[in-house]
């Protein structure tokens, strides 16, 4: 026959308050986790309804400078249309495409977004280096060769290349003889040669035209070294005479300088 133990009154009751506090522990853990669960959810969706239905992200406020300064209202009208718009949904990179195509002479665009509702845009116009002439009009192009501006030839004191037989069109690229001819032109003018214009006669050669002169280039050769060898030669062309305690320079008046052989041929006035 088994003996029944008792159990001490005091440990049970000891026990019953150990699993009791354990319970109330796991079930407000639990609830808990569900109310933070639920706010998590409501802040969630509350940002979602702040982004796409509420006024707070669309933009209120655009700020354009060019080059350091205001932008014109010309310019200010290619981004007019993005005011009320959400600033989490602009794509930038279409925004510069656009605005390029409607005004070529746009170089840089940057835009930057600052929460919650403005914008800034940071504008860099195209600088001309030359002026490009055909037979029907004269057209400004930048440093890289994109034609960007259509004007009139009187309105600007740029460096002039001739193109003969050749049509250009506004946001077009020249082609790389021209580029060529662009680049002689800058040569030219950091020697300090004066001329008057640049023509592109054909692929074999360009003439520069100077006051007096007229000097042929072969733009498969060096262009840089063919202008050294002109300006030496504008330079040499004056010859230091003395009289009667006077010096003064006498020019011997060159008519055609040839630079497309190792060896320039020279031809003067009569």
């Amino acid at each position: 026959m088994k003996r029944e133990t008792k159990q001490n009154p005091k440990k049970k009751f000891k026990n019953n308050l150990v699993y009791l506090r354990s319970f109330t522990r796991r079930y407000l853990t639990a609830k808990a986790r569900i109310i933070w669960q639920l706010i998590f959810v409501l802040f969630f969706f509350g940002i979602l309804f702040l982004i796409f239905k509420s006024d707070f992200f669309k933009i209120k406020f655009i700020q354009c400078f060019t080059e350091g300064n205001l932008c014109s209202n010309t310019e200010l009208d290619l981004f007019k249309h993005l005011y009320g718009e959400n600033i989490f949904f602009i794509n930038k990179n279409e925004l510069v495409k656009e605005a390029k195509i409607k005004n070529i002479g746009l170089k840089e665009i940057k835009l930057k977004s600052y929460l919650p509702n403005k914008l800034m845009i940071y504008l860099q116009n195209r600088r001309a280096v030359v002026l490009l002439k055909t037979e029907k009009s004269e057209f400004l192009v930048d440093e890289t060769g994109v034609v960007f501006k259509e004007v009139s030839q009187k309105n600007y004191s740029l460096p002039l290349i001739i193109l003969k037989n050749q049509t250009l069109s506004l946001g077009g690229e020249v082609n790389e003889r021209v580029l060529k001819a662009i680049q002689l032109t800058k040569n030219l003018q950091e020697l300090f040669v004066p001329f008057d214009n640049l023509t592109l006669e054909d692929k074999n050669y360009f003439t520069v035209k100077g006051g007096n002169f007229l000097a042929i280039f072969s733009p498969e050769k060096d262009l840089f070294n063919q202008a050294i060898s002109l300006q030496m030669i504008l330079q040499s062309s004056k010859i230091k005479i003395k009289e009667e305690q006077e010096t003064f320079f006498k020019e011997n008046k060159i008519r055609r300088i040839d630079l497309r052989f190792d060896k320039p041929i020279i031809s003067f006035n009569d």
